[in-house]
């Protein structure tokens, strides 16, 4: 009895107020969510939603566009599943910094990976401490028991213009602080 006095008075209460609002504007995004109540699930946007006329581009294997302060990587489907050398440098020291580190050193170093999953591509880190050759059968188990950590998963913002690539929204893993990148130890991260 208590729970359809609560309903009913919650119906008395607000009705009136979302009456007022009126129905919503002509091409107004409809709200988040479906008819269960679970969240709209948002995938790809066409390219020029994101990759605006206001970018600045940097062709290359991987081309990097910056539009505003966001940072975008179109990845070709071509370089899936190849070996990257990523290296991490540092761009600065501070003037008390230990050690005998300058600007322009290397700190970290580690070959990494696109993969894609659905509507996402992950960049994975890839170990080389334990091998076989492809034509030999432990060379399964190896591969299985020896998987790289994935160190973030991004979710395909646009297709290419020509669909032969993925875009990702990059800004987060390369301008925040993320120790797969940095390479420092758990005391300089908090000194620094």
């Amino acid at each position: 009895m208590h729970a359809l006095l609560r309903t009913s008075l919650a119906v008395v209460l607000f009705a009136p107020a979302l009456a007022a609002q009126g129905p919503p504007p002509a091409g107004a995004q409809p709200p988040a969510g479906n008819a269960q109540g679970q969240p709209a699930r948002r995938g790809p946007r066409p390219y020029n939603q994101v990759i605006t006329d206001r970018a600045v581009t940097d062709a290359g294997g991987i081309t990097v566009h910056r539009v505003e302060d966001r940072w975008f990587f179109e990845v070709p489907d071509s370089l899936l599943r190849r070996d990257f050398l990523m290296v991490s440098r540092v761009a600065a020291v501070p003037s008390n910094f230990a050690g005998f580190t300058s600007a322009g050193t290397s700190i970290a170093e580690r070959v990494v990976r696109w993969e894609k999953n659905g509507e996402r591509l992950m960049l994975r880190s890839i170990g080389f401490g334990a091998v076989a050759d492809d034509s030999l059968p432990i060379a399964i188990s190896v591969a299985s028991n020896n998987l790289g950590p994935i160190l973030a998963s991004f979710p395909i913002q646009a297709f290419s213009r020509d669909s032969s690539g993925a875009v990702l929204d990059v800004t987060d893993f390369f301008g925040g602080d993320t120790p797969a990148l940095s390479a420092l130890d758990a005391a300089q991260r908090r000194t620094y």
